[in-house]
């Protein structure tokens, strides 16, 4: 017998109605409501567009405020009280005082080794040089790099545009790749972020090297540290707190240690202080535009003229010259709005100065201005030279600054600044472009702790910005990034000014896709009070680990030893090449490096997601940088999968590797280690005779009568060490 279907939940047929809504459907409108007269529905077609637009409005509504984020600062436990080991390399300029910071490292147990730069040091070749002449041998005894180069805010007198101290940490952290220190560096600056709403930020100029360091971390995840923000004089405490967080370790990797204690920077959904608007925002008089026709330009120019803007100032390097502008010229005057092309360079003091002039001589105030310029220019660290990293930061950062000193701040309204995600949480082959990002937002925080008008938005990426030279705008969805459109980008900024804000994010983050990419190589504690972040994470803590498929296990056991390690590695071949897009493993060598056949980020991550439904293992999202190559990769899926493993020099002193992070964990237990050193003293005994079985051998050592720390030398100069 037919059955009657269950009748619709409230939650479902409240889904159901508004579905209809949004999508004009008077029909099905109707049959959710069960109107069935002609009146009725008549009624309904009347308030229908009304229903729908409601709709639309809270969609919208919900939409934009699921886009804004801003940077919060949360206290950190102080129990740390670790020992540091080694030699750490400290690194500040000739002439600055670093004393405080290698007493405070050596009254943690290192030993320290100074490097003093000058301005000529900016400069990678030569910089390698002096690390590897000052290292000789002992690079690999180098566990930490601490950088002071931050403080060192005067121009570079070789590259305009940069100040000294970010031009010698940029050379840093590609020398340090160079001379084969892979120990993580740290980067410290003093006032380049505030943590409270009350303390004034006192560095614009050293936030940048915050915005190369958030890119360092995902370029060079194996070698990087942290960021360290201090005040502007340290003292024994500041100094110990320091410490504290270098013998740390972890994940953590910007901090601001300030006298009430120690905080970590974490991101966090922005909500609104109340429902209502602080003013309703609309321009007046003069709005001056710069980079007025790049790709963001044109659609500010056209949103203030709607907003009611009286005269729209475009400024460009080329003015009237650069392609558009005359259109869009005629475009605004056709609208009722004076406005009018200019050419300026703002990265040039002198330039900016002579725009501002004109502009007041007109009889016009410029109450309002949008730096929106920009040059972008692709690359990693390590292809970046410095002069290309100059001209990139010199359009932001010179011209935020040069605007600032030449326009009227008692007649300025707003100050508004297009920034960057970049700056915020670093992006990949962007180093220069964060760091001129991280300075807008530090310069409008501080503008407004002094009194005068400033917002920065560091915005997700713009729909127009997908036509950039180099841009592939596939590739960005899939890492979790969806286009903003223009129209709901202009709405949100409305509210922003409306609310009258400093410095906000302003970005679409499809955080599923985006998280398993931006962690693939380190984990990001600054992202983990996003609360869709944590919603994965709990779903990922939430999932058991389950048995690699019986018919894989089976067909592996019935093959012989070599066959195994065939059929795996035909595996991870095939695999490989569905996600490049082979039709055939034909392509992919064993012995070829995964980065040489074209993986990324997002193929690393589809390539662990297809091995792990395969094998059922829980493979990192790591595990492609982790093995280079296909047959490598194939041997720690065997390993994995059969505990089997091929017995080699290379997998006994990884064996060796990890062992020694468990020493480090003993701390000073006299009786474990005592045990442990008549244990290794053991096995070097047996490795020498294993050596020259047929002679009498000499290991150099006196294991009889050796102390712990001189067997565990021994054997750090026998099989190697693998420094963290």
């Amino acid at each position: 017998a037919p059955t009657t279907p269950a009748p619709a939940t409230p939650d479902e047929a409240g889904a159901r109605f508004w579905e209809a809504a949004r999508g004009e459907d008077l029909s099905a409108l109707a049959d959710t409501l069960q109107l069935q007269d002609g009146p009725a529905r008549a009624a309904l077609a009347q308030v229908m567009p009304a229903l729908t637009r409601w709709r639309k409005q809270q969609d919208e509504r919900t939409t934009l405020g699921s886009w804004r984020y801003r940077l919060s600062w949360r206290p950190a436990p102080e129990t740390f009280d670790g020992r540091l080991h080694h030699t750490w390399l400290l690194l500040g300029t000739a002439g600055s005082d670093q004393r405080w910071a290698e007493d405070a490292l050596t009254a943690r147990g290192a030993r320290v080794m100074r490097l003093e730069l000058t301005s000529e040091d900016a400069d990678r070749d030569r910089l390698s040089s002096r690390l590897k002449e000052a290292l000789a041998d002992g690079a690999s005894e180098v566990t930490g790099v601490l950088s002071l180069l931050a403080s060192a805010e005067s121009p570079h007198p070789g590259l305009p545009g940069l100040p000294e101290g970010l031009a010698l940490n940029v050379a840093a952290v590609q020398a340090l790749g160079d001379a084969g220190i892979d120990a993580p560096l740290w980067l410290v600056t003093s006032g380049a972020v505030s943590v409270s709403g009350v303390e004034r930020l006192a560095s614009p100029v050293q936030a940048q090297s915050w915005g190369l360091g958030r890119v360092a971390a995902l370029e060079h995840p194996l070698r990087w540290g942290g960021l360290i923000d201090l005040p502007a004089d340290p003292d024994a405490q500041t100094a110990a707190r320091l410490t504290d967080v270098l013998a740390l370790g972890g994940d953590e990797d910007q901090w601001a240690i300030r006298a009430t204690g120690s905080y970590v920077a974490r991101l966090t959904p922005y909500r609104r202080r109340s429902d209502e608007t602080v003013r309703e925002w609309s321009p007046s008089d003069t709005v001056l535009i710069t980079g007025a026709t790049g790709s963001l330009g044109p659609h500010v120019a056209r949103w203030a003229a709607a907003r009611g803007a009286g005269r729209i100032v475009l400024a460009s390097r080329r003015g009237a010259a650069s392609p558009g502008a005359m259109a869009l010229l005629e475009e605004l005057t056709a609208l009722g709005v004076s406005a009018s092309a200019e050419s300026c360079d703002f990265g040039n003091r002198d330039e900016v100065a002579s725009l501002i002039g004109r502009l007041a001589g007109t009889g016009h105030t410029v109450r309002t201005v949008f730096h929106a310029a920009a040059h972008l220019a692709l690359g990693s660290l390590e292809e970046t030279t410095l002069p290309e990293f100059a001209r990139i930061v010199r359009a932001k950062v010179n011209g935020a600054a040069n605007l600032a000193e030449f326009l009227d701040s008692e007649a300025l309204q707003d100050f508004v600044l297009f920034s960057s995600v970049a700056g915020v949480w670093g992006s990949g082959e962007h180093a220069a472009y964060a760091a001129a990002n991280a300075f807008l937002d530090a310069f409008a925080q501080q503008r407004r702790a002094d009194g005068l008008p400033a917002t920065s938005v560091a915005w997700g990426i713009w729909r127009e910005q997908t036509t950039i030279e180099r841009t592939d705008a596939t590739r960005i969805v899939q890492r979790g990034l969806p286009f903003i459109a223009p129209e709901l980008a202009f709405r949100e900024l409305e509210q922003v000014l409306g609310d009258n804000e400093t410095f906000l994010v302003v970005a679409d983050v499809d955080w599923a896709s985006f998280l398993p990419v931006f962690t693939s190589m380190r984990p990001s504690p600054l992202i983990s009070e996003v609360p869709e972040v944590q919603a994965i994470a709990g779903q990922t803590a939430a999932v058991p680990e389950v048995n690699p498929e019986p018919d894989l296990r089976r067909r592996l056991a019935s093959l012989t030893a070599d066959e195994r390690g065939d059929a795996i590695l035909e595996l991870v071949r095939a695999h490989a090449a569905a996600v490049l897009g082979h039709s055939s493993a034909d392509h992919i060598g064993p012995e070829r490096a995964f980065r040489d056949l074209g993986f990324d980020s997002v193929m690393s991550v589809g390539l662990r997601n297809r091995l792990n439904e395969v094998t059922g293992l829980a493979l990192p999202p790591t595990m492609v940088f982790d093995h280079a190559n296909p047959a490598e990769l194939a041997e720690h899926l065997r390993y994995q999968l059969l505990d089997e493993r091929a017995v080699t020099a290379e997998s006994v002193i990884s064996d060796i590797d990890r062992l020694e992070g468990d020493v480090v964990g003993l701390g000073a237990d006299d009786t474990a280690l005592l045990r442990l050193a008549e244990r290794l003293g053991a096995m070097l005994m047996r490795v020498d005779q294993l050596r020259a079985p047929a002679t009498e051998t000499d290991s150099g050592l006196d294991v009889e009568n050796a102390s712990t720390e001189e067997i565990l030398h021994f054997l750090d100069e026998e099989f190697g060490r693998r420094d963290a």
